[in-house]
């Protein structure tokens, strides 16, 4: 996911990278089901997105770069909190 979140400006991955990713995927998810995943998946793969479902998605990842980037400014804070407090011992929120 990590890898893949870079893209989410601009929510695309090059056909080479989408391809790399979802063999990944696909071997991992193949070796813990067992071989019988493997035409299903190939099956997934083939299949189209419809705009409608397209659009949720994109939506759903905004939310999610928004949720990430506010746990990261929590972070942020929280390390600014820590290095004020200096070797006291308490926080100071």
């Amino acid at each position: 996911m990590n890898t893949v979140f870079r893209h989410a400006d601009k929510a695309c991955v090059s056909d080479a990278e989408y391809i790399h990713y979802w063999e990944n995927i696909r071997e991992v998810l193949v070796r813990l089901g067992g071989t019988g995943y493997s035409d299903a998946m190939d099956k997934i793969m083939n299949q189209k997105m419809d705009s409608v479902t397209e659009e949720h998605y994109k939506e759903l990842l905004k939310h999610l770069m928004k949720k990430e980037d506010s746990i990261k400014d929590k972070m942020n804070d929280l390390q600014s909190v820590l290095e004020t407090s200096g070797d006291e011992g308490e926080f100071k929120l």
